[in-house]
């Protein structure tokens, strides 16, 4: 489960348009190993903020 305050982010592939919302550390591991469901390299600019966890 995600902390209290956690940046969240909405993840789309531009390859497979899949879509996700991922928090730093899978964000982090998808733009070292690309995307989990066509494998496809991935950027930052392919993430999107939206908000934060509740405290």
């Amino acid at each position: 489960m995600t902390e209290p305050g956690v940046p969240l982010y909405e993840f789309a592939c531009p390859a497979c348009g899949e879509r996700t919302t991922v928090d730093d550390e899978v964000l982090e591991a998808l733009l070292a190993s690309g995307c989990v469901f066509c494998e496809s390299p991935v950027s930052r600019s392919d993430f999107e903020r939206v908000h934060s966890t509740r405290s």
